[in-house]
């Protein structure tokens, strides 16, 4: 298990990096460590994504030309709660309307060449793609997550509309293969986490988060918890889209949605969405994602700091909570159809 003696360290001649001293800080309190961030680490993780993506986007707008396209991202750097584009790059979009823009791309292309923050492969799409696909997968919830970063804002507009368009007409063969890889699956891991029964990315009853970027299934929290919430709320949104709304009220609906998932669950119950779980419940998940997402950050950046796979032992103070938060999410996301 990683610990405050790994090779983080420096010798005594070197000046020890910003990440190391972080990383000894955890290891020798976990408890004071995290303490200021428990609360409010959602709100303090949206500032500071915007804050790079709002860097990131003046590269951009730098170094591209003007024309009939804009570049967006989504995932978690759409929801603004991504804090290590080192471990995790920013991945891109390309939307025109008429036609892939080559010319665009190809810049794109060389622009991000050699960035390790940029994922290498960028998506390009226009309006006869098929906009709730991603790599093969029916997944209309990712463009929904969207945030702007460079071209004409005319646009986005044009490829949110073009979105809904799709998520309203999609069939509903297609729509059930979404609920049945995406949403019953992540409630099925996060009720085999609860249970203890899957424990490669965390070990609930011993309270041992493990994470490695390059394996799929060792990344914290990410699969084991968070991803039933927001996939779940994914469908309330869908749900929603798909019902009695005309296309231009769906667009005012998706165009007021706030990015992180705290802001959702209230913009959620105010239009109505979520009156099956009390206010009570809906504060309990917001602290439970807060928790979870706090932890995969933490892990984030443990594993960046030491370059190799990690583990972290959670405060027993922390770790009967933690483990609540699991079955309580699973009985308040049951609730919601």
């Amino acid at each position: 298990m990683a610990s405050s003696g790994s090779s983080i360290s420096s010798s005594s001649k070197e000046v020890p990096s910003l990440a190391g001293l972080s990383v000894k800080t955890f290891y020798e309190s976990q408890r004071k460590a995290i303490a200021p961030f428990r609360e409010n680490h959602l709100d303090l993780c949206t500032a500071f994504a915007q804050s790079i993506l709002d860097r990131k986007s003046h590269l951009l707008i730098q170094n591209l030309p003007k024309g009939n396209y804009c570049i967006f991202t989504t995932g978690s750097d759409g929801r603004l709660e991504k804090l290590s584009d080192k471990e995790s790059p920013i991945e891109l979009v390309v939307y025109s309307s008429d036609s892939s823009d080559e010319e665009t791309l190809l810049k794109l292309q060389e622009f991000i060449k050699g960035r390790n923050d940029f994922f290498p492969e960028i998506e390009s799409k226009n309006k006869s793609s098929k906009l709730c696909e991603t790599s093969g997968k029916i997944i209309p919830t990712r463009g929904l997550h969207s945030r702007f970063l460079a071209g004409d804002k005319k646009e986005y507009e044009n490829y949110q509309k073009e979105l809904i368009s799709q998520i309203k007409n999609m069939s509903t063969k297609d729509y059930t293969t979404f609920k049945k890889n995406f949403v019953r699956s992540s409630m099925s891991s996060l009720f085999k986490s609860s249970k203890f029964e899957l424990t490669e990315a965390l070990d609930l009853k011993n309270g041992i988060i493990y994470f490695d970027g390059k394996t799929f299934k060792k990344k914290a929290t990410k699969y084991s918890h968070l991803r039933s919430i927001q996939y779940k709320l994914d469908k309330v949104i869908c749900d929603h889209i798909r019902g009695k709304l005309s296309e231009k009220e769906s667009f005012e609906f998706v165009s007021k949605m706030p990015a992180n998932i705290n802001d959702l669950i209230d913009y959620l119950s105010t239009n109505k969405l979520l009156d099956k779980i009390s206010v009570e419940e809906k504060e309990t998940l917001k602290k439970a994602y807060n928790l979870s997402l706090m932890y995969l950050h933490i892990a984030q950046n443990i594993y960046v700091a030491m370059n190799k796979p990690i583990e972290i032992k959670i405060d027993e103070s922390q770790l009967t909570e933690f483990q609540d938060n699991f079955t309580s999410t699973y009985k308040i996301l049951q609730k919601i159809q």
